[in-house]
């Protein structure tokens, strides 16, 4: 299986995705797969969770996190609804390539940012929260911030969480 011009493999395993990274043309890392959505290989690792693959391909190829696929999603916005690996998102946070005010609070085509889909997930990592280069009043196309969102959710049971 092929995920945007490096090997599946790679998303498993961080000596390879290095030594292909090492022996191959820089370009490999802007390749996409034709799976409907138009992602790379960091759009793929963000969605699934592999932060350390995350990591290495933006220390490759640190202008490859400006892709967006079909839906308008950066990597950051990948990784909050991927619900597997928010606790990770401190490096994201940390890293000069991805902590870009412009990054964090980029919209996708539904015009929620990361922290949208963040406060979708109920989970609230402090290290997202707390930076001073997240707009957490950034309204997205429901004419919601990531307070409206987190004040509406329900349990399982369709009560509100918040009253």
């Amino acid at each position: 299986m092929k995920t945007g011009g490096l090997p599946f493999i790679v998303l498993c395993n961080i000596t390879i995705l290095r030594q292909l990274l090492q022996k191959s043309n820089k370009s490999v890392v802007y390749l996409r797969i034709k799976d409907g959505k138009n992602k790379t290989t960091l759009h793929i690792a963000a969605s699934q969770g592999h932060m350390e693959v995350v990591k290495e391909l933006v220390l490759h190829s640190p202008d490859c996190c400006e892709q967006v696929d079909d839906d308008g999603n950066n990597a950051l916005h990948l990784v909050m609804k991927s619900k597997k690996n928010y606790f990770a998102t401190h490096f994201l946070v940390d890293n000069q390539w991805l902590s870009s005010r412009e990054f964090i609070n980029e919209m996708n085509h539904e015009g929620n940012t990361p922290l949208h889909l963040l406060a979708h997930s109920q989970l609230y990592p402090s290290i997202f929260l707390s930076d001073w280069k997240v707009d957490k009043m950034t309204f997205n196309n429901e004419n919601l911030n990531a307070m409206d969102i987190i004040l509406s959710a329900k349990d399982l049971h369709g009560n509100k969480i918040i009253k």
